[in-house]
């Protein structure tokens, strides 16, 4: 597993835009030598199991870790359409296993994929979010730090719907159709309902010394009165994909 040290920041939904500008100007101010940004977009299926070492229900959620299943990529520019990650560890200093695959795996295949072991044999669908990500790599030096500026849209119900005609077009609530990646063939409709965002500021060490990245986190944190984050998205979607859950059931 490789290491993986962060530090993030909660930033409002209004300063997405501008955001990563004001980052990367402070940067240069320290030294430091910036690239240009590049886009991506991603949706993300978490998973979660009853029982890992005594937690109980969502149990990776509350042992702090996470699974998860990134698409779509680019296979011409990556290795493969989805990507599966493991990560466990506390904010600053986790660790992360990720294995890439052209198929959306069942539970039991990500277990195999991950080699996660007999605790995480009983994973299941947790939670769903889509993603949009603003990314820019600052170099000084043996140093390289990558900022992301992630804008997170929750998926508080995703359930699909057989039986509605693609010619009169889906009812409403619904948002469009679903048809098989393999065969073409159309099979229904997929419902999803989008009530929570959140936008998050993560600097992230690639190389270099950890104290070269708290001294731009700092630098970052006094210049732009950013308050930090140490909540893993994983645990704010599936609370708000929970709330949601259970105001539809009373």
């Amino acid at each position: 597993m490789e290491r993986e040290i962060e530090i993030k920041f909660g930033i409002p939904t209004s300063a997405y835009e501008e955001i990563l500008k004001k980052v990367a100007q402070i940067a240069r101010d320290g030294g430091y030598d910036v690239v240009e940004p590049r886009f991506e977009s991603r949706e993300i299926q978490y998973y979660d199991c009853h029982i890992v070492g005594g937690y109980g229900d969502y149990a990776i959620n509350k042992a702090g870790a996470t699974v998860r299943r990134v698409g779509r990529f680019d296979s011409n520019n990556h290795p493969a359409i989805f990507r599966y990650d493991f990560k466990k560890g506390v904010w600053d200093d986790r660790v992360e296993q990720s294995k890439w695959s052209n198929k959306e795996l069942i539970p039991e295949e990500i277990c195999e994929l991950l080699e996660l072991g007999d605790s995480y044999r009983n994973l299941f669908p947790s939670a769903f979010a889509y993603t949009k990500h603003e990314k820019q790599k600052m170099r000084k030096g043996m140093t390289i730090i990558e900022a992301s500026v992630d804008a997170v849209s929750v998926v508080t119900r995703r359930e699909f719907v057989k039986g509605f005609s693609p010619k009169l077009g889906p009812p409403i609530g619904v948002s469009g159709p679903y048809v098989d990646s393999e065969t073409g063939r159309y099979l229904g409709f997929l419902i999803e309902q989008r009530d929570y965002k959140f936008n998050e500021l993560e600097l992230e060490l690639e190389e270099g010394e950890v104290a070269d990245l708290k001294g731009l986190a700092n630098m970052v944190k006094e210049e732009l009165q950013l308050p930090r984050e140490y909540l893993q998205k994983y645990s704010k979607i599936r609370f708000w994909f929970h709330c949601r859950a259970y105001r539809r059931r009373t």
